[in-house]
């Protein structure tokens, strides 16, 4: 800590414009502060230098990096940029300031990357705001007198912007056999007498996605990984893996067989299936490459001799970059390709999803696969992790389609009724007309269950064969259709896919066209204007 007395007082004070900060997970950070100092804002520049001085209590290395990488360029550029008002020092940001980078980032656009010539991302535009307002919320606490009473920040800026951000995908069956295959080779390999044919990037390369593979863990677990993570377990034949979560700061112990079930592990059998021998392996190879560890670094599994550059020979604790150097290489060096024939974009995190995949299409237990996470909430779970696998989907398909022709027009009175079955028997027609059996959004011919309790699960209607429409039930349906449609922007997208979608087209192409136009085009204004009380929004 760098201490200066002033009047008596100690001053925790940044070291100069360029500073290093120490981290324990990524080395020496380096922060330079001296681009900053032109066009007059050396005053505002030093506000800022301060704060991310101060951020190095709060904050991971890589974190304050990010805010200076990201967040502080791109706010400097918008100054450089900013017309209404030349901006020298603190005092002078306020609300109007803030609006007006809201409207720049906006109109932005991209120089490089997969989005060059076009306009900022919404989530691209979201991280640079949350990191510019966390830079200026700290100058505000750093020195509440010299901050400007106007300036606030708005609550949300970019509602709903989460849900255009796209999520990692897990890679598909044949993607992840491709993988597996790779892996067995180089183990092959690795466990031979030519084992030198494999570089030691590669080495690393193959236990981080075995491990990736098996525990579903984020790089930066995997990366923080010591010798000692792997423990024995109080039950005979399994042991335990520690993982630690830097965000958080929480602990989450896996536990391993040590036995191969191949029941449990249908779908990896071609993984070896002690993954606390893999990690025995790699922790002894590990030791006998990198014996010389530093202080600081030893005890850490994951370490790499830079190859290259002025720092060729120093040995570091594995970073991402590193990573995905490495994974690149084993993917090209096995040809893996994806399922549109392209290269494999192979990638760490993405087997976290694909673990949780595959474990939810072998046990169909979100709980399951939210404890193998580490999830507090199993909806975290549903939304990022799980994807529905494909057969699912199929199979839900099935169900609703296969009663596309089971409809039956009937006409009851003069009126129209269609039933799910095929038929209705006749002395359920009566009870039927007369409003029995009414359900949230038609009629039903026996809602009773072998408990003897109703039914209540309406959604199950358009695959149920006790269904039954009559044309008096139309306004009740439409409004049903109606209220889906209009919560259709709150709902993730594979999930309206997967559940809420085939119900709308089942309406609109099985039922809806069963009755005259006129019927329906009064029921649809009717359904509009005045919807069915069961589902009259709030």
């Amino acid at each position: 800590m760098s201490l200066t007395e002033k009047d008596g007082e100690l001053i925790d004070l940044p070291p100069g414009w360029a500073f290093t900060i120490q981290c324990p997970h990524m080395g020496e950070v380096h922060l330079d502060f001296n681009r900053y100092r032109t066009n007059g804002r050396e005053e505002l520049a030093e506000q800022i230098r301060d704060v991310f001085w101060m951020l190095r209590h709060s904050l991971s290395a890589k974190s304050i990096q990010t805010y200076e990488n990201i967040g502080l360029r791109r706010f400097w550029l918008f100054l450089d940029d900013y017309e209404q008002n030349y901006i020298t020092n603190f005092s002078q940001i306020d609300r109007q300031v803030v609006d007006d980078f809201l409207v720049w980032l906006g109109h932005k656009i991209s120089t490089k990357g997969k989005n060059k010539g076009n306009s900022f991302p919404i989530n691209s535009q979201q991280k640079t705001f949350y990191f510019v307002k966390n830079i200026l919320l700290n100058c505000k606490k750093l020195d509440f007198n010299v901050a400007n009473k106007k300036l606030t920040f708005p609550a949300n800026p970019f509602p709903n912007s989460n849900r255009s951000a796209l999520h990692r995908k897990p890679y598909s069956q044949n993607e992840q056999k491709q993988i597996i295959n790779a892996l067995n080779a180089d183990l092959k390999i690795i466990h031979s007498e030519d084992a030198k044919k494999i570089s030691d990037s590669q080495i690393i390369a193959v236990h981080l996605l075995i491990l990736g593979l098996a525990t579903g863990r984020n790089l930066s677990c995997l990366l923080d990984l010591r010798h000692d993570s792997m423990r024995s377990h109080p039950m005979d034949g399994r042991d335990v893996l520690i993982t630690k979560k830097r965000r958080g700061y929480t602990t989450l112990a896996t536990s391993l067989s040590k036995k191969y079930v191949k029941n449990e592990q249908k779908n990896m059998d071609t993984i070896p299936s002690n993954i606390s021998e893999h990690f025995n392996f790699f922790r002894n190879w590990s030791r006998s490459t990198y014996g010389d560890a530093p202080e600081g670094l030893q005890g850490y599994l994951f370490l790499w001799r830079i190859a290259r550059d002025e720092r060729k020979g120093l040995l570091i604790k594995l970073q991402d970059s590193s990573v995905g150097r490495f994974v690149k290489t084993f993917s090209k060096r096995h040809r893996l390709l994806d399922d549109e024939g392209k290269l494999l974009k192979l990638n760490i995190s993405r087997l976290r999803p694909t673990m949780a995949t595959d474990l939810y299409r072998r046990t169909r237990d979100v709980r399951r696969v939210q404890m193998a996470l580490g999830h507090a909430q199993a909806d975290t779970t549903l939304r990022y992790y799980v994807t529905q696998p494909l057969e699912s989907e199929r199979d839900y398909a099935f169900i609703i389609n296969s009663m596309v022709n089971q409809f039956s027009k009937t006409e009851v009175e003069g009126k129209v009724m269609l039933a799910a079955d095929g038929s209705v028997p006749l002395e359920n027609i009566k009870n039927l007309m007369s409003g029995g059996y009414n359900t949230g959004i038609a009629r039903c011919q026996n809602p009773f269950r072998e408990n003897e309790s109703v039914c209540k699960k309406f959604l199950t209607c358009f695959r149920c064969p006790n269904m039954c429409v009559f044309e008096d039930d139309l306004w009740r349906l439409l409004s049903f259709y109606y209220r889906l449609l209009a919560e259709r922007s709150k709902i993730n997208p594979n999930h309206w896919a997967k559940t809420y979608a085939p119900i709308i087209r089942r309406i609109d192409i099985d039922i809806l066209p069963n009755f005259s136009s006129s019927v329906v085009a009064l029921a649809k204004e009717k359904a509009q204007k005045d919807p069915h009380p069961t589902w009259r929004s709030a």
